[in-house]
């Protein structure tokens, strides 16, 4: 309710108005086969734009949205990558306070050479990360300059890739491809979720990073149940040791008939749960991270959450005396958003997190996309 978007309209003028135009709690208490439910209704002015998704979207390749320094030259590379057809329109021209606009530098930059220092830095990015090269020629009207012209070219010489911290580029292979790195990433993740305390890499070498992932996911599911049978696993991580030493395979999932499939109420609990266990866990680490600031930068962050959050948030955070769960939320999403904290891979996206504890591996092909289907919907 609190997010507006905005629009340019074709003879000039802009609207402004809030994606969403209702909301409604349902609370579920009339009848007991009802579940609790929010209802949302867009808002019927983005009814033209949705009809024309179809048409009007690009697929940016993200691969180079990941190795700008700069995110201004990123907004920009998404701008022009767009508005050029990847590159397929060679000329186009954007008023300066439209472009500033879009690259979320609205009131910022009054004079061009300072705006200058934005596109000469994101000039040098494209031509070292990504398949377009640009040039640039501002446009004076009257006094001022007014419009800026860019011709577009393609990269010849690059070569995708993607850059990484400096604590993993170290470790991995640039001749890697995604896919494979993802694995390892998610290998080395998931080792150290666990307190792994031998070299991980060499780990994932001997064993590969697949099977890695899937001891690991199945040494969780072994170690809950035998905590509920009152044995618990207290070392973890010298149980996946022995279970790859000693070459044991995951059970694979038994073949279930059409009358064992789930119901879409048991796949919405399944993936309700899913979603409630990936949100605890992030909750877990922004709350460890918090708890290792120091007073200053924690000052800092509600400095930030200051001048960030809607005034509506900040009222009722002000209201709740800075406590309680829209305030942890809030903070979190602060802390993530200027590296306060950082989360693995498997805690950055919640189908990540499925695939990486294979949490859907015992269920059946059709109940495994109901399930992955209702946990993008609660997403």
């Amino acid at each position: 309710m609190e997010q507006t978007v905005q629009i340019k309209e074709p003879n000039g003028d802009w609207v402004m108005f809030q994606w969403v135009s209702e909301a409604r709690y349902e609370n579920g208490r009339d009848s007991k086969e009802q579940m609790a439910c929010i209802e949302l209704k867009v808002h019927e002015k983005l009814k033209p734009y949705l009809l024309q998704l179809r048409r009007d979207f690009s697929i940016i390749p993200t691969e180079q949205l990941l190795s700008f320094e700069s995110f201004n030259s990123m907004r920009l590379f998404e701008v022009l990558y767009t508005a050029s057809y990847a590159g397929q329109r060679s000329e186009l021209v954007f008023d300066i306070e439209d472009l500033k606009l879009r690259l979320g530098l609205d009131g910022k930059y009054d004079r061009f050479k300072d705006f200058r220092y934005v596109l000469d830095k994101a000039q040098a990015e494209f031509k070292q990360y990504t398949c377009l090269l640009f040039s640039y020629r501002p446009e004076k009207v009257g006094r001022k300059y007014r419009r800026v012209h860019f011709a577009i070219m393609k990269n010849e010489v690059f070569k995708p890739r993607v850059q990484l911290p400096a604590s993993l580029a170290k470790r991995v292979k640039r001749e890697s491809d995604t896919e494979q790195l993802m694995r390892e990433l998610q290998a080395r993740d998931a080792l150290r979720e666990i307190g792994w305390a031998q070299d991980a890499e060499r780990t994932i070498q001997r064993y590969g990073a697949q099977r890695v992932v899937d001891i690991v996911a199945y040494a969780r599911k072994l170690a809950g149940k035998a905590e509920a049978a009152g044995r618990p696993i207290f070392n973890l991580a010298g149980f996946v040791h022995n279970l790859l030493q000693q070459g044991v395979e995951p059970p694979k999932a038994p073949s279930q008939d059409d009358s064992q499939r789930l119901s879409r109420e048991e796949a919405r609990s399944i993936a309700t749960s899913i979603a409630d266990s990936f949100h605890q866990q992030r909750r877990q680490r922004a709350e460890t991270a918090w708890e290792g600031l120091s007073e200053e930068q924690r000052e800092l962050i509600h400095t930030l959450m200051q001048a960030t959050l809607h005034r509506f948030t900040l009222e009722r955070i002000e209201a709740d005396a800075w406590r309680g769960g829209l305030y942890e939320s809030s903070r979190m999403e602060v802390m993530t958003n200027h590296n306060f904290v950082t989360f693995p891979t498997h805690l950055q996206d919640v189908s990540v997190f499925v695939r990486t504890l294979d949490l859907l591996g015992e269920y059946a092909d059709d109940d495994r996309k109901a399930i992955l289907g209702e946990l993008r919907e609660a997403a």
